[in-house]
This record gives C-alpha cells, sequence and structure tokens, in this order.
C-alpha cells in the first residue's frame, strides 16, 4: 500500500514534536526552580501526574530520548533518521 513510504515521515515529524515538548518542559522546569544552563532535570521531574508532562514522550521509531542539560536541546538516538531538533 502507498502509506509505507510515509510512515517514515509520519514518526519523525511525531518525534520532533515530542523533543520540542521535552525543550519546552525543560525551559518551564528551569524558570519556575531557578535552575542554569547546566542543570540536568531528571526524567521524574517532568514527566507524570502533575508535572510537567503528563506521560514520558515515546519516540514513535523506537529510539531512546536524552533530555540532556537545560541550555542543550534534547537528542534522540535516531537522530541520524531526521529524529533531531535544529538549534
Amino acid at each position: 500500500p502507498s502509506y509505507f513510504p510515509a510512515r517514515p515521515y509520519a514518526q519523525r515529524n511525531a518525534c520532533i514534536y515530542n523533543l520540542k515538548t521535552i525543550q519546552k518542559a525543560k525551559s518551564q522546569w528551569a524558570t519556575e526552580h531557578g535552575k542554569s544552563a547546566t542543570d540536568i532535570p531528571s526524567g521524574s521531574e517532568l514527566f507524570g501526574e502533575g508535572r510537567y508532562i503528563k506521560y514520558e514522550p515515546q519516540c514513535p521509531r523506537g529510539g531512546n530520548y536524552a533530555i540532556g542539560q537545560v541550555g542543550e536541546l534534547p537528542t534522540c538516538s535516531h537522530a541520524d533518521l531526521g529524529h533531531h531538533l535544529d538549534g
């Protein structure tokens, strides 16, 4: 079927959306807690009930996310497939 070639693009776009959401959550966390650009939030500080993101985002292609420092963009292990933010 013709929808198979579109799947990688949809997965990439969904992953990029997740990365943007993680970046926004990191920024909010840093602002609210007086953190610097070198601080690194834990997943439990960003994800969960009553946190910045209700559920921990998952890469639709099965990649792993690295939150990283506040001053850095989060990354996906499938960056080579276009799953990355351009900074």
